[in-house]
């Protein structure tokens, strides 16, 4: 039995996995994986590097597979028709059609309460007025007292969101004095709340929607051209945060001027049900084609592009379900182009084109909402992956104004959230995560530590007297590198503090050079601060002789294509070096990376995690390698600056007094991360990195080969590359090899034998 096959998964997938290698699961996926699978909402905490896109990919692509799976018929045990006749063919909020936070009375179905503090709740009623009815027609919603939060009242047609005035076909309005739909709000009427009744209005003569507030009439708030529903009814709705309503759909408490009628005095021919209009099953394949029942939210282009690559691996098995073939998959990205199922022309067996799962980030998945390119309302499984890159984008609003746009319930499932991020331990992450999660399971394997221990840590710092002797040392100035221009006019041989950050700038690139030649570094990638640092280490490096023409810019200014570009070739090994900024270590994976050299610290412990996170994957040893200035260094630090990109700022004042730079106290993020991968006995520390090259006390240097899997000749935490280790791990590997037929031969015993004991146990033939 496969070990993956214990946590729930199923063969296909199985299959697919072992063909990549994976023989038993990372302890994220083992931890993560069931619970997913089991249905419930997952929190997870877990290092770069330690499997985590499998931990969501797998259970969560087998879950949609598994709902296309179930035919459109076998959704509802009992039929909504049933469901609605047992209500009495009354006018009340609908059971069915309402998000899982709306609670309706038991004993007055006209009343509904929304408890959270945070996320919107919908419900529709039982019934709607066809377009084709004619007249006027009117309920009322009663802010009751209990609750504090926010009310919006209105229409919406029975495939709409609940999240009222999100569709074209939503009319809406709240109780901040906004009307909406379509997404657009605008001010109309006055803001309404306890005690206050709402009237909502529908004139089908005219094609028109108002609102009355206690009475008074606010205007006409929308109007439509007759026919433009295509005769679908629209049905009393309404969306709470911690408030509570009750409708009046037989008696009006008002009397309005019109002549409008309770809804509940409609004939038969004149209302509907979801059911007589065929509402869509919105998470089956009666769906949209745009509408995916996954979306995955990545906060980098590198990063989606490496989920999707994945997820189509772990599809390659999955057989056909009823709607057709297995599982489509898009990813949507900005500066490539890319599409819906229905877009790029994928049909299934069926005919109909079909999207299944969209991997997105936030700039594109804004724009294909905008647009209509994409649906969410079909959505039943979110996953909010590298949680804490996408707060710290600003994207935390989006997601929740995403939130409201995806039901939280269909007629299948739930709405399920999982997030993933490095760490659960910072107070943005879990406010998310209280916001967007219901009731969350947390699974964090490292806790603090989320560094892995296959990776060797060794700050070299830089002395203002080591960098005096290094750019001695480098003879002309003109052969000195450039820096960012942060310092203006300031001598280098001067005592101040601009002289000595300035100092420490143009040393750590000939540093660096050194370093290459010591350790005969063949695959490295380089941390940078900004975009303009990268660019300057690389002019650098194409002076010299030893690395002109082998190493390659990765950072957010270069076009998307070129973006991709730059990292394949680095992977495919046609340039040894890669120079990328923090925004661009997300998404990189390269299996058995020696080097990580950081030219500068990062502001954050957690920017350093994702940094040496591209070494130590998948068991690989790794050295992460920190020229790290022991005076504060003068560093461009631009918030709001328009004039950041193309290096066209010249605001050299600090933040404090307006400008775009800060001093960045390198000693003290030291400390922070010292802290952070484990109170600083993991980390080693060299006073002087002069006397480090010049006398060669690191020793793992010479002992230790980074870039391999330990205990297969690497080092680091696994021990040096002596070649008593190197015998010692060819005789273990020549012994299980001889080991492996009885092995196998012990598996088939043990495979007959559970066989047995099922069909003696059941008293039916063995299937064998």
């Amino acid at each position: 039995m496969s070990a993956f096959e214990e946590l729930g998964v199923m063969p296909e997938v199985i299959r697919s996995v072992e063909e990549m290698g994976w023989l038993c699961p990372t302890p994220v996926q083992a931890e993560a994986i069931p619970l997913i699978l089991g249905g419930g909402d997952v929190c997870v905490a877990a290092e770069t590097g330690s499997g985590k896109t499998g931990a969501f990919c797998l259970p969560t692509l087998q879950i949609v597979h598994e709902s296309l799976s179930v035919p459109s018929g076998e959704v509802d045990a009992e039929p909504l028709e049933e469901v609605e006749e047992k209500a009495g063919g009354g006018w009340v909020w609908s059971e069915r059609d309402r998000d899982a936070l709306l609670e309706v009375d038991a004993a007055d179905a006209a009343r509904c309460t929304a408890r959270h503090t945070h996320q919107w709740a919908g419900a529709r009623a039982t019934r709607g007025i066809r377009e084709g009815a004619g007249g006027r027609w009117c309920f009322e919603v009663v802010v009751m007292e209990e609750g504090d939060g926010l009310c919006r009242v209105g229409w919406s047609t029975a495939d709409s969101t609940l999240a009222l005035g999100t569709d074209a076909h939503s009319y809406a309005y709240g109780g901040t004095g906004k009307k909406s739909s379509g997404g657009s709000f605008e001010t109309y009427g006055e803001s309404f709340g306890r005690g206050d009744v709402i009237a909502c209005a529908l004139d089908l003569d005219a094609g028109e929607v108002r609102f009355f507030k206690n009475g008074i009439d606010l205007g006409v708030a929308y109007s439509w051209h007759l026919g433009d529903l295509q005769g679908r009814a629209l049905y009393p709705t309404v969306l709470l945060k911690s408030a509570q309503v009750r409708a009046h759909f037989q008696m009006l408490q008002h009397s309005y001027v019109g002549d409008y009628r309770a809804v509940a005095a409609a004939t038969a021919s004149q209302t509907a049900t979801p059911a007589q209009e065929g509402a869509l099953d919105l998470q089956g394949r009666d769906r949209p084609g745009n509408a995916p029942l996954l979306l995955v939210l990545e906060p980098t282009r590198e990063l989606a592009l490496q989920v999707e690559v994945e997820m189509r691996k772990f599809a390659r098995y999955l057989p056909e379900t009823d709607a057709g073939a297995a599982v489509h998959i898009e990813c949507f990205v900005g500066g490539m182009p890319s599409g819906t199922a229905a877009a790029s022309g994928t049909v299934g067996s069926t005919g109909r084109q079909r999207l299944d799962i969209a991997i997105c980030t936030v700039g594109r998945l804004t724009e294909c909402l905008r647009t209509g390119r994409l649906d969410v309302r079909s959505v039943r499984f979110l996953a909010l992956d590298e949680a804490d890159a996408l707060i710290a984008q600003g994207s935390a609003p989006f997601i929740y104004d995403l939130l409201r746009r995806i039901p939280q319930t269909g007629r299948r499932h739930r709405l399920q959230v999982v997030l993933f991020s490095a760490t659960l331990h910072s107070g943005k992450v879990r406010q998310l995560s209280d916001r967007v999660q219901q009731h969350a399971t947390w699974v964090d394997t490292k806790g603090m530590n989320s560094v892995p221990d296959t990776v060797d840590h060794l700050v070299l710092w830089v002395t203002p007297d080591t960098a005096r002797a290094v750019l001695e040392g480098a003879g002309d100035v003109h052969r000195w590198p450039d820096t960012d221009d942060v310092h203006s006019q300031v001598d280098t041989r001067g005592d101040d503090a601009d002289a000595l950050s300035l100092r420490a700038k143009r040393a750590k690139p000939l540093l660096l050079a050194q370093l290459i030649e010591r350790y005969r570094m063949e695959q490295a990638i380089f941390f940078c601060r900004t975009q303009l640092d990268c660019t300057v280490l690389h002019r650098f490096l194409e002076r010299l002789t030893s690395t002109r023409g082998a190493s390659i810019v990765l950072h957010g200014g270069l076009a998307a294509a070129e973006r991709r570009q730059n990292l394949a070739r680095f992977k495919e090994g046609e340039y040894r070096f890669l120079i990328c900024t923090d925004v661009a270590a997300r998404g990189i994976d390269v299996v058995g990376l020696p080097y990580v050299v950081n030219m500068t610290l990062p502001d954050e412990p957690d920017g350093y995690v994702h940094r040496v996170g591209r070494v130590g994957r998948a068991d690989h040893t790794g050295l992460a390698l920190s020229l790290v200035s022991s005076v504060p260094e003068r560093v461009w630090f631009h918030t709001a600056c328009r004039g950041r990109r193309g290096a066209k700022c010249q605001n050299r004042a600090l933040t404090t007094e307006g400008g775009c730079t800060l001093w960045l106290d390198e000693a003290e993020v030291v400390r922070q991360i010292a802290e952070q991968v484990g109170g600083g006995s993991d980390i080693t520390e060299v006073p002087d990195v002069m006397t480090f090259l010049r006398d060669g006390h690191d020793a793992t240097a010479q002992k230790v080969v980074y870039g391999v899997k330990r205990g297969e000749g690497g080092g680091g935490s696994g021990g040096a590359n002596t070649s008593a280790g190197a015998a010692e791990a060819a005789s273990v590997r020549e012994q299980m090899e001889r080991l492996r037929p009885t092995l196998e031969w012990l598996q088939t015993m043990e495979r007959q034998a559970q066989l047995w004991f099922l069909g003696h146990a059941s008293g039916k033939p063995s299937p064998e």
